[in-house]
């Protein structure tokens, strides 16, 4: 629902993945970070750049595919 928001433009969408981001299960938080890779939004680029860290390799490999694949920017000097 998050990924249909942005693609018709609504910040919503980011609110939504920003919140999926912390979710308790992986699945949710691996798709959290597919869609906050559509935001070319510094909230998103934080979001995406701590999920490199998540503890679970598919969430980690999530977040840096949509670094990859989408217009997000990795915000230069953030940990």
């Amino acid at each position: 629902a998050a990924e249909s928001l942005v693609r018709l433009g609504h910040k919503d969408g980011l609110l939504a993945a920003l919140d999926a981001s912390n979710s308790a299960l992986p699945t949710v938080r691996g798709q959290a970070a597919m869609t906050l890779g559509l935001f070319s939004d510094p909230l998103a680029a934080d979001a995406l750049a701590r999920l490199l860290k998540d503890e679970l390799e598919p969430v980690r490999l999530a977040a840096a595919a949509a670094i990859v694949n989408g217009p997000v920017e990795p915000r230069r000097g953030v940990d």
